[in-house]
């Protein structure tokens, strides 16, 4: 069982023994003569928060295999059970290769999809690799399946050496070391190497 499945059952439990619950009202009875519409019962759903303290944030984390994937750092979540997702504020994600952070991923708005384990980032997203190459932009999708980042919006690539790239969207590996770069915004040269 992946670890943010047990973290939302811990919340969901937690929340449900210090909920009372009503009960759900009644839809009105249609007037004589109107069809009847039937409505499929709907799942009872809660919204859970939870806000780091002290210096200590919310953090969420996706085992495989018994390895860390990724973890999620946040200063806050909102978590509907209903949907199986997470809204997080002030986000850290890093991304893990054999037990290192390969990837540093930091943006003020992130959605987690519980059942797909997909990430949406957005507000202005910064991905940094441990060796110092960036990929910016307005917002930015994980695709847990693929394993490939898809950034939209004022995309910038950039390397150590100072390289830029820009476009309108990129499809990125979480190496940053393929990147496939869409749009036709040229980008100025780095300092030191104009002629």
């Amino acid at each position: 069982m992946r670890t943010i499945a047990r973290l939302c059952m811990v919340i969901v439990s937690a929340a449900a023994t210090a909920c009372t619950h009503g009960h759900p009202q009644q839809a009105p009875s249609s007037p004589r003569g109107a069809p009847h519409a039937s409505a499929a019962p709907r799942a009872l759903g809660y919204r859970i928060s939870a806000r780091g303290a002290r210096g200590r944030p919310v953090t969420i984390s996706n085992i495989v295999h018994g390895k860390p994937d990724y973890q999620l750092l946040a200063a806050s979540v909102v978590y509907a059970t209903d949907v199986h997702q997470g809204t997080f504020k002030d986000n850290t994600l890093f991304f893990y290769k054999e037990g290192a952070a390969r990837l540093t991923v930091r943006a003020p708005a992130a959605l987690v999809d519980q059942t797909s384990h997909n990430i949406a980032l957005s507000g202005g997203v910064l991905a940094k690799t441990a060796g110092g190459d960036t990929l910016r932009s307005d917002t930015m999708m994980y695709n847990d399946k693929t394993q490939l980042l898809t950034a939209i919006g004022h995309v910038v690539a950039g390397s150590a050496g100072g390289y830029r790239l820009t476009g309108k969207r990129a499809v990125a590996d979480l190496d940053l070391q393929q990147i496939r770069l869409f749009g036709d915004t040229p980008a100025p040269a780095p300092t030191g190497l104009q002629r």
